[in-house]
């Protein structure tokens, strides 16, 4: 629990400072965690000088989909900024999307939930 603390709390400390430097378009962002590196996708500055934050998880089926682009331009015009945080790795998209069925997911993430 207390590295999952940890872990969030650089993540803010590094989204404000990349929010402070973002530009308009999409940039992706490396988080450092001390389960190994997150992706974060910043869908740009709001119009604003200062806007709030979203942090976006992604579903089950991971950040793939196109819906999450659209997501992104809706709250950057909404006046916020947007940040896609892909917590499942390629792994852990490979391994869900080859289970054999949910109970065999399940069991994955419950190994996975840990870290």
């Amino acid at each position: 629990m207390r590295s999952f603390i940890v872990t969030i709390a650089d993540f803010t400390i590094y989204l404000f400072t990349a929010a402070a430097n973002a530009q308009p378009s999409r940039q992706q962002i490396t988080v450092p965690t001390p389960h190994g590196p997150i992706l974060v996708e910043n869908f740009g500055n709001c119009e604003n000088a200062t806007c709030p934050a979203v942090v976006i998880l992604s579903g089950s089926m991971g950040s793939r989909a196109l819906v999450y682009d659209e997501i992104g331009r809706k709250f950057r015009a909404a006046g916020l900024n947007a940040y896609l945080v892909h917590v499942l790795s390629a792994d852990d998209l490979d391994a869900i999307g080859t289970a054999s069925n949910a109970q065999a997911r399940i069991a994955y993430y419950a190994r996975r939930l840990p870290e």
